[in-house]
């Protein structure tokens, strides 16, 4: 059934129930901090809006007293499905109210609304299920809220400097639980299989452990033989030492046998293991041992791990600036026939005034997993470019 609009002068029961926000005194809708935006209660909304159908809106007569900085049009409140999707609405409240409009994509409506005959309304809950398809054993990625959510979200914010993400947590929230605590090996996994620069990943296991310092884990890919172990760090030259810009290139998004990968920001909740990891973490260490250089680039400050002055730059090792510096940061590479091209920098580092340290916000992997006895089955969600499976098991070793 579609939602009707209302064309009726008269909504004096809104006026009673909205603070009287129709008439001819009607406030300015586009300049309105909080007008549509996704809410849950009154005191969400301000600027002499109310909570209404999972939106901060108004009373209206017609869609001109609607119009403003988004798209919005006038439903009529006696329509059966606004009263089926609008809990508290009383049934003789006929009168109208503003609505976002939407596409039937819904991506306008953020998280807590869906698109019903075009226009935001509360999600039907009972219509989806976070775990999938009631038949299906995995679990796939969460959906992230669209950047509408976050629409009238305000930070004092100093434009002049550098603004430093917050790092990601390498404890596992929540996971006392003595069932997630162990070595996980992915199920069928075959360990003969080479892993490394333009190679497919090999035998991936999870091993989680807990000490005095809470719960943390790590992602490793096995190899028959075992790997052996990666040199020292020589923080004047690439890592892994000898490996060409192309193969360097590569480790954004092919792991390497032998290093640890960090699970990070991890959440186990009622049966569900979630994390993140990033295939950078193979220089976590080479990051560590570099030292800030301060660049002044269109006035602002900035470090990175390489000098700022050319003919400095061209002092040291090329593999090294491969991870230091952004493509556009470098005037260019040999391109191997005596040509400058661009260069494979891959800018594995990010750095502050008194360290510098591995980047892994840009790359990553988010894992979603249900745990179930000494089963783990679910997907890896693909961030920029990194590796992408569909579905994943892992089985429990025995202690």
């Amino acid at each position: 059934m579609r939602i009707s609009k209302t064309w009726l002068a008269a909504c004096f029961a809104w006026c009673s129930l909205l603070l009287c926000a129709c008439g001819g005194d009607d406030p300015q809708v586009g300049g309105e901090t909080h007008w549509l935006m996704a809410c849950g209660a009154d005191a969400e909304c301000g600027d002499g809006l109310q909570c209404v159908c999972g939106s901060c809106t108004r009373a209206c007569a017609s869609d001109a007293s609607c119009e403003g900085s988004k798209p919005a049009a006038c439903y009529d409140m006696g329509s059966p499905l606004l009263l089926q999707r609008c809990p508290g609405i009383a049934a003789e409240a006929l009168g109208g109210v503003c609505l976002p409009s939407c596409s039937m994509g819904g991506a306008q409506c953020g998280s807590t609304r869906s698109c019903v005959e075009n226009a935001c309304l509360p999600a039907d809950e009972s219509s989806s299920s976070p775990s999938g398809d009631a038949g299906s054993d995995a679990v796939g990625p969460v959906a992230l809220p669209p950047i509408s959510d976050f629409d009238a979200v305000e930070a004092d914010i100093l434009w002049s400097e550098a603004i430093t993400l917050p790092e990601r947590s390498v404890t596992i929230e929540g996971a006392d639980a003595p069932e997630l605590v162990g070595t996980w090996t992915a199920r069928g996994c075959d360990a003969a299989r080479v892993v490394g620069p333009a190679e497919v990943p090999g035998c991936r296991q999870l091993v989680i452990r807990s000490d005095g310092a809470g719960v943390t884990g790590h992602l490793q890919f096995l190899t028959d033989p075992p790997a052996l172990p990666l040199p020292p760090v020589d923080p004047d030259a690439g890592y892994p030492p000898g490996l060409s810009a192309d193969e360097v290139s590569f480790l954004s998004w092919l792991p390497v046998a032998g290093v640890a990968y960090r699970l990070r920001d991890g959440r186990f909740h009622d049966g569900i293991f979630e994390f993140v990891w990033s295939p950078f973490d193979v220089f976590r260490d080479w990051c560590a041992a570099q030292t800030p250089q301060l660049w002044s680039l269109e006035g602002h400050r900035y470090y990175f791990c390489a000098p700022q002055d050319p003919e400095t730059q061209a002092q040291l090792d090329s593999a090294k600036l491969d991870l230091c510096l952004h493509p556009e940061l470098r005037p260019g590479c040999d391109d191997g026939s005596g040509q400058s091209g661009a260069c494979l920098s891959i800018a594995a580092c990010r750095c502050e005034p008194d360290r510098c340290e591995v980047d892994t916000q840009l790359i990553f992997v988010r894992g979603r997993f249900a745990v179930e006895g000494s089963s783990m089955t679910g997907s890896w969600a693909e961030a920029s470019n990194a590796i992408n499976d569909d579905a994943a098991a892992f089985d429990k070793e025995e202690p």
